[in-house]
């Protein structure tokens, strides 16, 4: 994010988005307060969807599962 608090970068960097109603960030966080159910990992896509990747929560860690496209969350576990 910018200092604006703007998206930049290329249409293919898998950031969290929100727009067209995909804000993964605040929709994870309002669940974790309002249900008290915390993300185990979260998945962002790029702006043309071309690209996701997970982000996984601390102390984990992003790993290739080995198979699948680089550029697919599916093809990444959290461990």
């Amino acid at each position: 994010m910018s200092h604006t608090g703007a998206f930049v970068g290329a249409p293919t960097e898998p950031l969290p988005q929100p727009a067209s109603g995909r804000d993964e960030m605040f929709t994870n966080l309002q669940n974790w307060v309002e249900k008290g159910v915390a993300p185990d990992r979260i998945d962002v896509s790029s702006p043309n969807a071309a690209v996701s990747l997970p982000l996984c929560m601390y102390p984990k860690k992003i790993t290739s599962s080995g198979s699948g496209a680089a550029t697919s969350a599916g093809s990444y576990t959290c461990s």
